[in-house]
């Protein structure tokens, strides 16, 4: 399997490196309906533009270090 490049492609391989995470708990912890992540799980939809930094969070809360930064914070370093 290629790297991921998108934040979509990451949360993919998250879910996909930790088969004991719920995927309805997590749209809980996000306050995102159900539904919407399935079909981002299945990769029929993308994660939209303002929930990337709550996606980002929760992704680094249960350990995944790789979440990429955004375009705006790269022309900062």
């Amino acid at each position: 399997m290629n790297e991921p490049t998108t934040l979509t492609e990451h949360f993919r391989k998250f879910l996909a490196e930790r088969p004991a995470i719920s995927p309805d708990r997590l749209a809980d912890e996000l306050g995102f309906d159900r539904a919407n992540l399935q079909k981002i799980i299945q990769g029929s939809r993308s994660i939209p533009q303002p929930r990337r930094g709550d996606f980002s969070r929760i992704m680094r809360k249960y350990g995944y270090l790789d979440v990429p930064r955004p375009a705006w914070q790269e022309r900062l370093v």
